[in-house]
């Protein structure tokens, strides 16, 4: 959309499930784009990376919304 200047992704890498410190329910959360051993999420890195590749077909498309 024409106020819209773009998107991101909450996290890069996922919590680590060994900290103690961390509130038990972010324990272990899949948030990032990769896990603990920087292993990217593959269907994830796909659909990102499709929509990337389209961002200016979307933007026609929203942009011509009622």
């Amino acid at each position: 959309m024409k106020n819209c200047v773009g998107w991101h992704w909450f996290r890069y890498m996922d919590n680590d499930p060994t900290d103690s410190t961390a509130d038990e329910s972010n324990n272990d959360s899949n948030k990032g784009i990769v896990d603990n051993y920087y292993e990217y999420y593959q269907p994830l890195a796909h659909h990102m990376k499709k929509l990337n590749m389209n961002r200016y077909k979307v933007i026609r498309y929203f942009d011509h919304l009622p």
